[in-house]
Formats: structure tokens, C-alpha cells, sequence
């Protein structure tokens, strides 16, 4: 090929390569792989704050305020030419081109600590009813795993453990309390109900779970609506928000809690947990290394009989954290590394995965509502490569 048509034929790439935008195609690129990030990192941020609250550690918050691509593609074409002009000896030209093509990518990232007081608001404050219900909504979830992790009391039946001195010691209300669970999840296997779904009642959201067709007569029903409370006969079970406007009167003067207030047959008083309560409590499915127990650097839970409480049974089938020494491999969904140790989620427990996602969820509707940005301060950083 002659040195005319290769310089033609050379022009012709890089003019090709200038004429074409690189924008679509990059899109096309990044998008997946910054939402596959995004998404990884959000899990990890709350697995490990869920580990960190087991070793009674703070736990902080950092979202992705912003991201912004800028890509550059230039190209350059370097030419030579010398000639060899030797009489008698015919002349002779050599030349050479040298083409270039520089490409650069250099997002920034903009990174908001949330710590301010709305946030700190939003996780401390109860959740409320309505988000509950959109959670509940959502499909997809366990349903009575979701009043398992959310629901914190049923009339005054308190699910919550007794704290004193830095031990955590189990209560027989909070037994009770996990005995209603207990006969919520049995029924639930068992298909006695229906889908539990929103109610309204006095301008209360509630939700309510209505026995199928002469379930209600099961031993399982009659212990469910003797320990809350309810008529025997109830065909139905609504819990709604506990509010204090229905369980106070006044006597000479003095606030005073009704201890049997007047309520609809079938209607239970919930409270229910915060953010942060609800992932102190995931806390409990952490297998915590033995080394680190016997350390006294975690909050164990102590039974009646002074024998450590077994969380396994009770987490079963709804949110479960492995730890090993060694950074897992395989089977993983999400890991961190914390104290020494690997904590992962399996990829094939499918009940701690929908446990992480309800409340990854729930977290944004809690937060996003109150929280605000703009007032924060916002680090930057440029990432070139």
C-alpha cells in the first residue's frame, strides 16, 4: 500500500472517532455499574451499623448527595517526513503518522453525613402507622415478620427487655409478648388468616387480620385472643396506635391511666419501634464470635435462670448474620468486616434478604419525609482515572 493511501486510509479512523459521541455508549456503560455500587454500599452501610449496635457502638450515616460523569476523548495525528536525495541514486521519501486518542472519565462524588437533628429525629421517632402500612403494602414480605421487627408493645403487653447496669435481662411480659408472635407465625403457616390489611377507624389507620371460615374457634385463636385481650367470638383482630388520648382520665385533678380501658372487642393497642429500636433488635440475629461474648464487649441477654438468652430460635426466618474469621467467598450477599471478624448475609437466605430490604425502605420513607440535605455539609471528592 502506497504511503498516500495509508495516510488517507489513517485520517479516515480519526475522523471517524472525532465525528462519534461518546455520551450514549458511556451511559449505556456506567449507569449499571454506579446503581450496582449505590445499591452494595447501602447494604453494607446497614449491615454494619445493625453489627455495630450488638457491640453497643454509635452508629453514623453517609449518603450519596450527588454524582457527576465528565468524560473527554481527544485525538491527535503526529506526522514525519524525510527524504534521501543521492545523486545519481534515485530520491526516496519515508514518512510516518502517528495517531492518538486520549480518553479520560472523572465523576465526582458528593458524600452527606446525616447527623443532624431531623435525621436523628426521624430514626428515634416511632414509626409511624401510615409508613407501616405502605411497608406492609409493598408485597413481597413476611407480613407477621414485619410486626415481629416493628411491632415494640400490644396493649400493655411489652415486648421490650429489661436494661439495667448494661445487662439486658428477659422479662415475663416480654415472653408473653414473643408467645403472641409465636402463635401469629404458627397461624400464618398454617393459612388461618387472611392478608392482614389497612383499616379505618375513628381517623386511625389500623391494621386487621380476620380469621378464615371457623379458624376463629382454633386453640391456636382462642390463646391468641385471650392474651390480647380480645372477645372470643371476634371473627377479627385490629391493632392500631397506641395513643394515650383513649387510656387517661381525671380524678381530683390527677392524670390517671386506665388500666382497663374501654375498647372495641377486637381492637389492640400497638406501639410501634423506632428505626434505630428496630435495628437494635435486628442486632440480636449477629452471631457474635464466642471469643468476643466471653470479652464482655457485647450486650447478651440474660434469661430468668442466669443463662444466656439463645437468640437463633427467635431470629429464625427473620434476619440471620454469620461472622467468620475468614472474608467469606461464597453464598454472600453482603459482608463487612468489623472487630477482626466477617459478618455476611447468605445469598440463599431469602428471609434475612426480604428483612434487609423491608428495612432499607422503610429507612427512606422515615428519613427522606424529615430529613433535609441542603443544610448539611456536603464533602466532595473528584475521582479521575
Amino acid at each position: 500500500m502506497s504511503l498516500l493511501k495509508k495516510l488517507v486510509l489513517i485520517l479516515m479512523v480519526v475522523m471517524l472517532v472525532s465525528c462519534k459521541s461518546i455520551g450514549p455508549g458511556r451511559v449505556h456503560m456506567d449507569r449499571q455499574v454506579y446503581n450496582t455500587v449505590l445499591r452494595d454500599t447501602e447494604q453494607e452501610q446497614l449491615l454494619s451499623n445493625i453489627v455495630r449496635t450488638r457491640y453497643l457502638e454509635n452508629t453514623q450515616y453517609i449518603q450519596v448527595g450527588g454524582l457527576t460523569a465528565n468524560y473527554q476523548l481527544s485525538e491527535s495525528l503526529a506526522s514525519t517526513a524525510t527524504s534521501n536525495f543521492n545523486r545519481p541514486s534515485p530520491t526516496t521519501y519515508v514518512g510516518s503518522l502517528s495517531p492518538t486518542i486520549n480518553y479520560s472519565d472523572n465523576p465526582t462524588i458528593s458524600y452527606v453525613p446525616l447527623s443532624d437533628a431531623d435525621f436523628a429525629n426521624s430514626l428515634l421517632t416511632p414509626v409511624s402507622m401510615l409508613n407501616f402500612i405502605l411497608l406492609m403494602h409493598a408485597g413481597g414480605f413476611d407480613q407477621v415478620a414485619l410486626f415481629d421487627i416493628f411491632f415494640e408493645q400490644l396493649n400493655y403487653i411489652d415486648g421490650n427487655m429489661l436494661t439495667l447496669g448494661g445487662t439486658s435481662y428477659t422479662t415475663k411480659e416480654q415472653i408473653q409478648f414473643w408467645h403472641i408472635m409465636k402463635i401469629l407465625h404458627n397461624m400464618e403457616k398454617r393459612d388461618a388468616f387472611d392478608l392482614p390489611r389497612s383499616v379505618l377507624y375513628k381517623k386511625q389507620l389500623g391494621i386487621m387480620i380476620r380469621f378464615k371460615k371457623n379458624l376463629e374457634k382454633s386453640s391456636d385463636a382462642i390463646e391468641l385472643k385471650r392474651l390480647l385481650g380480645v372477645a372470643r367470638n371476634s371473627k377479627s383482630i385490629v391493632f392500631m396506635e397506641h395513643t394515650f388520648d383513649e387510656d387517661l382520665h381525671e380524678e381530683n385533678g390527677v392524670l390517671v391511666v386506665n388500666q382497663t380501658p374501654t375498647l372495641p372487642r377486637n381492637l389492640v393497642y400497638v406501639r410501634l419501634r423506632s428505626i434505630i429500636a428496630a435495628i437494635k433488635f435486628l442486632g440480636y440475629g449477629v452471631q457474635i464470635p464466642e471469643e468476643d461474648i466471653r470479652a464482655h464487649v457485647t450486650r447478651e441477654l440474660i434469661r430468668p435462670d442466669g443463662r444466656r438468652f439463645d437468640w437463633s430460635d427467635k431470629m429464625q426466618n427473620i434476619f440471620t448474620v454469620y461472622s467468620s474469621d475468614n472474608e467469606p467467598r461464597a453464598n454472600v450477599l453482603v459482608k463487612t468486616k468489623i472487630h477482626h471478624h466477617w459478618f455476611y448475609i447468605k445469598a440463599s437466605d431469602l428471609a434475612t434478604k426480604e428483612t434487609l430490604i423491608a428495612v432499607l425502605r422503610l429507612f427512606t420513607l422515615t428519613s427522606v419525609t424529615t430529613h433535609q440535605t441542603n443544610n448539611l455539609p456536603v464533602i466532595t471528592i473528584p475521582v479521575g482515572r
